[in-house]
């Protein structure tokens, strides 16, 4: 897996169709590498982002700061998405007394539909695919904002409305960009101990899945 190091000199040569990103909140970055030992190295990058921000939920008084601190770093993430990278999966952890289980986070309703469908399906046959994972649609602040479209595919017929929506803290040209797809992965745990191999085999899967329902679309 090629490691592309943020704030840390140059990066590698990126061939991979996935870029994982691990570490944006300086305390989730161990169990992003622990996911990420989990993956093929040949179908997924990881940029490691060397000085997270805190996950510590700030004060009113810090609010506008951090939420200045968070975008800045998303920008900077930009800089390390190649014509390479089809998809950035950007993945954050929690805590979750009923965990494991996931939010995938996307503006394309057909990738959430698509991860549903993986686990619907895996009640019936021996499928990998992960349970307990809620799709989330990434929106912009207008209410009738349409889902971002990928290239070649016609839009699906399931209303938006069908799952919880969230206006994403980071830049538009992250989330909802043109050449490429953005996921936001969070795998709740519950425990606050990250280091269970058969937690990080949990986001491992999770990552998986939505990284294999992109492709069925940008194939």
């Amino acid at each position: 897996m090629g490691v592309l190091t943020l704030f840390k000199g140059g990066r590698e040569q990126s061939k991979a169709p996935s870029l994982l990103v691990v570490g944006v909140h300086r305390e989730e970055r161990a169990f992003g590498e622990a996911v990420a030992a989990q993956l093929p190295a040949a179908d997924f990058d990881l940029l490691r982002i060397e000085q997270g921000l805190s996950g510590r939920r700030p004060g009113p008084d810090e609010l506008t700061a951090y939420r200045r601190r968070h975008r800045a770093l998303y920008a900077q993430i930009l800089d390390h998405i190649t014509p390479a990278h089809r998809m950035v999966l950007d993945l954050h952890t929690g805590f979750d007394e009923a965990g494991p289980c996931a939010d995938v986070l996307c503006a394309d309703t057909r990738l959430l539909r698509c991860v549903e469908q993986q686990r619907m399906s895996s009640r019936h046959d021996a499928s990998p695919a992960p349970q307990g994972v809620r799709g989330v649609q990434l929106v912009d602040a207008e209410p009738a904002v349409r889902p971002a479209v990928m290239e070649g595919v016609a839009a699906g017929p399931e209303p938006r409305e069908r799952w919880p929506s969230l206006k994403p803290d980071i830049p538009h040209a992250v989330w909802c960009a043109g050449g490429f797809l953005y996921v936001g992965i969070e795998i709740y745990l519950p425990t606050t101990s990250q280091d269970s191999v058969v937690h990080a085999r949990f986001g491992a899967a999770v990552v998986s899945a939505a990284a294999e329902c992109a492709r069925r679309y940008l194939a």
